[in-house]
């Protein structure tokens, strides 16, 4: 619903919709588990009604009669349901792969470097997430643009588009990698509330060697939404599928066993900049077919 809303010219109600649905979430997280005393029930039915809140707000949508779009009865059309869920399954990758890869990350940390390596990697973990979603808007914000471009046939708005979006996260991971780089025991001491001296380490140069890689992670995300948006399905699904464990995971797992915690830190940069040349193939492939 969000994601109609937004494409249906406002993006400030879906805006509203998703920092109230969020909001409402750490405030009943803290209502529920504290003075409710509900404990791990009462956080994930704050969790579970968040969603609820954001829905009902994106319902104003239809009551201020500016929406283009409205609720109709029809029929089920099955071509309709196999285009969207193929248009979609780059999107289900890249949700359902961040999982996977921190469990193997997790089991792989544990065996070089114990609990305290883990908890270490918590840390960038929880980092990498709050950085990501930077680039998860930018991705999702130009989806509809282009997708509106596409259907005019605006071959150079696109590119304009896409330009600019790659610009912004290069600025984004340049400010991120400036903070890391220059504040980095004062960032670790947040998660870091007995300040452990040895997880500190551990957790500086992780953030160091890991951050390196949102370089190309922002490129990579709007390739994702770029390729989707143009109905090209099949290097979306690519690129999806090479970030989502297909490269990362043996990766991992080889330098792991000759660079230790380090070839750890370095198997995400390294996977995000191969994939980024075979982004930056494939571009190439699908724009000179496209010229043609």
């Amino acid at each position: 619903m969000v994601t109609f809303v937004r494409n249906d010219h406002n993006p400030k109600l879906a805006s509203i919709a998703m920092l109230m649905g969020t909001l409402f979430n750490i405030i009943f997280d803290y209502i529920l588990v504290f003075p409710c005393q509900l404990g791990m029930f009462g956080a994930a039915l704050a969790t579970g009604f968040s969603p609820v809140v954001s829905l009902l707000i994106c319902m104003f949508h239809f009551a201020k009669k500016r929406n283009n779009f409205t609720f109709v009865k029809t029929k089920l059309y099955y071509e309709h349901l196999y285009h969207f869920i193929t248009i979609g399954i780059p999107s289900f990758v890249t949700e359902l792969s961040g999982g996977v890869i921190i469990f193997i990350f997790n089991i792989v940390i544990l065996n070089i470097g114990g609990n305290i390596a883990v908890a270490s990697y918590g840390i960038v973990c929880n980092l990498a997430l709050v950085v990501t979603s930077f680039y998860t808007g930018i991705a999702q914000g130009i989806q509809p643009l282009l997708s509106q471009c596409y259907g005019h046939h605006q071959n150079e708005l696109i590119h304009t588009i896409t330009r600019y979006a790659i610009v912004m996260s290069l600025i984004v991971s340049g400010i991120v990698y400036i903070l890391i780089f220059m504040f980095p025991e004062n960032i670790i001491s947040l998660f870091n509330s007995e300040n452990n001296i040895v997880m500190t380490e551990i957790a500086k140069n992780g953030l160091l060697y890991y951050f390196t890689g949102f370089f190309c992670v922002g490129i990579n995300m709007i390739a994702v939404s770029y390729f989707a948006s143009v109905e090209k399905v099949k290097p979306s699904f690519l690129i999806s599928i090479l970030r989502g464990g297909l490269l990362i995971i043996p990766i991992v797992l080889v330098t792991s066993q000759f660079f230790s915690l380090t070839g750890v830190w370095l198997a995400f940069p390294l996977t995000e900049l191969i994939v980024l040349f075979i982004a930056f193939l494939l571009h190439n492939k699908y724009h000179l077919i496209q010229t043609l």
